[in-house]
């Protein structure tokens, strides 16, 4: 009985094994998936390309014997026509300005009334209307942050209070309205709102700021974008839109690193930003080895970061103002050379951008 069982199963099971053997072999044959690159995976399917192109730095012409000797990252705004403003700390703490009208270049000078500021932060500065410019900066001796502003007639000063942690930024995005942004206590994001006649109180937005802010916000739009470096060492924005002089966030988002070869970018600076147009920025920042890298955020967090002037070095992030439309005007600190005599240098490139 049982040999009879054995012979009626034993062709059903031969042909199963064979039916194993043969899937088994089928797959084997089959190629291997293609291996990813885990870059590839943060690396965005379209992308808003960078648009600023800049010529060759240089370092910028001054009057004979006044020499700035920077500390600092420039701050500069462009208020009309070929009209350019230039700010820098320099080696004493002083607050320098240079301007430009047309192509001629005023040389280093220290504001009127603003003579006995002695700053540890680097400034900011935003134009607010014709020949209006306002600065802010941390001085020696205070936590708070101060203002610094020229109303077409004279320079003046005051402090906005807080408790600031780093260099402020300052952003216009109508006539007569300014923003302020610092990262405050515990890191976090802190800002401040102004027309006429009323500052609002420091707003607290949160966040683990690992650098300075960089705002940026093209003028006639609400919405101003603060990019700060964070904790993991990536670039994180946020979106605050101003009424009046009130602020009001929208969270955090986290920017793609990704470099167009693959890479994955290093930040090695706080960043900058330019809005180069409505609803977009462009976006600056160093790697580790101070190379220069840029991408242009028009509206989504995949951005890709690509390399510019390969051929220089610089001591800080640049920072930019725009002239006219398409047209882009840069400034940065230069590395200091013991050996030809430069400290301090500011360089200067001018370009386009969109």
């Amino acid at each position: 009985m049982a040999s009879l069982l054995l012979r009626r199963w034993w062709w059903p099971l031969l042909l199963l094994l064979l039916c194993f053997s043969l899937v088994g072999f089928i797959v084997a044959l089959r190629p291997p998936p293609p291996q990813v690159r885990a870059a590839a995976l943060l690396a965005p399917a379209t992308v808003a390309p960078a648009q600023l192109a800049l010529g060759a730095w240089n370092p910028l012409a001054a009057m004979p014997g006044q020499r700035a000797e920077a500390t600092s990252t420039p701050a500069v705004v462009a208020w009309g026509g070929e009209r350019l403003d230039l700010f820098v700390r320099g080696r004493n703490g002083e607050l320098y300005q240079n301007y430009r009208d047309q192509s001629r270049w005023s040389g280093w000078q220290i504001p009127a009334g603003l003579r006995d500021i002695v700053l540890r932060s680097a400034p900011a500065c935003a134009t607010w209307g014709s020949e209006r410019i306002s600065c802010v900066a941390l001085i020696e001796g205070d936590r708070a942050v101060w203002h610094f502003y020229y109303d077409g007639q004279a320079w003046a000063s005051e402090s906005l209070g807080g408790d600031a942690w780093s260099a402020p930024a300052i952003v216009s995005p109508q006539l007569n309205q300014l923003a302020v942004f610092v990262a405050g206590g515990g890191g976090r994001l802190y800002g401040k709102g102004w027309v006429p006649g009323r500052w609002s109180e420091w707003q607290d937005f949160g966040g683990e700021l690992r650098s300075a802010p960089a705002c940026a916000v093209y003028r006639g739009e609400q919405v101003i974008n603060c990019f700060v470096v964070n904790t993991y060492q990536t670039i994180s924005r946020q979106a605050i839109t101003m009424r009046n002089e009130l602020l009001t966030g929208a969270g955090y988002v986290t920017l793609a690193m990704s470099e167009a070869d693959g890479n994955i970018l290093t930040v090695g600076s706080a960043p900058a930003a330019l809005a180069s147009g409505p609803g977009r920025i462009t976006l600056l920042v160093l790697n580790r080895n101070q190379n220069l890298f840029q991408a242009t955020w028009a509206g989504r967090e995949t951005v890709t970061w690509q390399r510019i002037n390969p051929n220089h070095s610089f001591a800080s992030v640049p920072t930019c103002a725009s002239t006219a439309p398409g047209r882009a005007d840069c400034f940065a600190r230069g590395p200091d050379s013991p050996m030809l005599g430069a400290f301090g240098d500011i360089l200067h490139a001018s370009g386009t951008v969109q």
